[in-house]
């Protein structure tokens, strides 16, 4: 495959995930499911698309890798509950403050301390989101 097509194609992926993952929210405010419904049928399609593409083995995976998967599936479904129970606002004020809570807890539970840099960045941020 040509590097043009190759660009092209990812562009055209980053598009699709682009307007897919703006649209989450609206969507899961607008399916009169219950939260774990969405999530599981979310999570189930999600599945189903990277083994089609990446068809992965699950031998080998450290347990960094299952913890990571396992975070990834619990901050899917706190998000689906949050828009399902709070306003959509409230959600992404919660998600746009992940930056904080994630240096936070990387103190206390692995003792990696952000540098200067992280809090101004994250400093900023928490000031957009006001």
């Amino acid at each position: 495959m040509p590097a043009a097509d190759g660009r092209a194609r990812a562009v055209a992926t980053l598009v699709l995930v682009g307007l897919l993952w703006s649209t989450a929210g609206a969507l899961i405010k607008y399916v009169a499911w219950p939260p774990g419904a969405i999530w599981g049928l979310r999570s189930a399609f999600a599945a189903a698309v990277l083994i089609a593409i990446y068809r992965p083995t699950w031998r080998g995976l450290t347990r960094t890798e299952w913890a990571s998967a396992v975070a990834l599936a619990a901050t899917t479904g706190l998000f689906i509950l949050a828009n399902k129970w709070t306003t959509a606002a409230n959600a992404i004020l919660i998600q746009y403050s992940a930056p904080a809570w994630a240096a936070l807890l990387a103190a206390v539970l692995i003792g990696e301390r952000a540098s200067r840099v992280d809090w101004l960045a994250i400093g900023l941020a928490l000031v957009g989101v006001s």
